[in-house]
């Protein structure tokens, strides 16, 4: 099987520790070195990108690829919409159908919208979501700091 990873931390390592029986091709913002030689070894490849959120770029590689499958651990990738625009190619057909265990933009939102998950806890059960304020003024976090203080 044909792996694109976007990943180049060392959570990515231990990922690429389950996968090292497939072609393994990186993508990463920094050559991290046990990844290079990992991706290598697999008769894959590494290539370093200007960002993890340059949604075109990762598309086009993946593209050109044409793998098995596609993973990233990255929070920015998906709201970037990195999968979202992977599967618009699939479904435009141009390029073949791939797994991708990683949500969209907007089911990955819970991971990189702080403030939405809070917002979606209040709405489904408020007791499990600690006391906190969402401030976008100085007025609005004076008052928090002053709850914070009163307690």
């Amino acid at each position: 099987m044909k792996i694109v990873l976007l990943g180049h931390m060392g959570r990515d390592e231990a990922v690429v520790d389950r996968l090292k029986e497939h072609k393994l091709y990186i993508l990463g913002q920094w050559a991290n070195p046990g990844l290079v030689e990992k991706s290598k070894a697999t008769g894959g490849d590494f290539q370093v990108i200007d960002s993890v959120t340059d949604v075109e770029i990762i598309a086009d590689y993946v593209q050109r690829i044409k793998p098995d499958m596609f993973l990233t651990n990255f929070d920015s990738s998906l709201e970037a919409g990195v999968v979202d625009a992977i599967k618009q190619r699939v479904s435009d057909k141009k390029m073949p159908d791939l797994l991708i265990p990683c949500p969209d933009r907007e089911s990955s939102r819970v991971e990189w919208d702080k403030f939405y998950l809070r917002e979606l806890i209040d709405k489904i059960d408020p007791k499990y979501n600690p006391k906190n304020f969402m401030v976008e003024t100085s007025d609005a976090a004076t008052k928090a700091i002053d709850y914070f203080k009163a307690k």
